[in-house]
């Protein structure tokens, strides 16, 4: 009986720590591993970003199929002389998140630049889920970034409008459509995200058979 006693007691401890051990490499699983940019293109002969007729937001809206985890936004890199703040929008409206590129480039990467000119700063990581967003760049200088391209996107990706354009004097939600005569859009701003990684089924199972193996352990104790 002694003898048993010791095996369910060194079954449950061995379990316990399985299982904790579960739970760390379900966590590690579920973490972000890398990011991709939302639009890219070549950088070879694209035109020098066009003047507006003042301050303004430009960007494009996207819809989704499935969650995205958003970790960088990103700034086409022209030759801004003012602080450039690059905002997404959900559909109603809603500012999920911002970053802002300074002249003094504070905290922004540049590692991208030789391949594809873009700025990308940190943010919180931020989900967006199926549906369609809009992303904008206000800044007080006369331009708009890239523009007269057709980039690829991400998968799960689709452009829903590639020129849209807003007056306010502060960061605002584009929505006036410039299409017409911007057919490749503004795509001064970016985003670089990644797609949640699915918890494996097998640690699923592996967790049900632990547990499994608790209770008879238990139940060879109380007899």
């Amino acid at each position: 009986m002694q003898m048993l006693s010791k095996f369910a007691s060194t079954t449950k401890k061995a379990t316990l720590v399985a299982v904790l051990c579960l739970g760390f490499a379900v966590h590690a699983e579920a973490l972000p591993t890398g990011y991709n940019a939302a639009v890219q293109f070549s950088t070879s002969g694209i035109a020098d970003p066009a003047a507006l007729p003042g301050a303004g937001t430009v960007g494009w809206s996207f819809s989704l199929s499935s969650d995205q985890i958003v970790g960088y936004l990103g700034l086409y890199n022209t030759d801004f002389n003012a602080n450039t703040t690059v905002g997404i929008w959900n559909s109603a409206g809603t500012l999920l998140t911002s970053g802002v590129f300074d002249t003094n480039l504070t905290n922004v990467d540049l590692s991208d630049l030789p391949t594809s000119n873009f700025l990308w700063t940190a943010i919180t990581p931020v989900t967006l889920g199926a549906g369609t967003y809009t992303i904008g760049a206000y800044s007080s200088a006369d331009h708009f970034g890239a523009y007269g391209v057709a980039p690829t996107t991400l998968p799960g990706m689709t452009i829903v409008k590639s020129s849209l354009l807003s007056f306010n004097g502060a960061l605002d939600k584009p929505t006036s459509d410039f299409s017409g005569v911007y057919a490749n859009g503004f795509f001064g701003p970016n985003f670089a995200a990644t797609a949640p990684i699915p918890v494996p089924t097998a640690f699923w199972l592996l967790g049900s058979g632990l547990m499994g193996l608790f209770g008879i352990s238990k139940r060879k104790r109380t007899a």
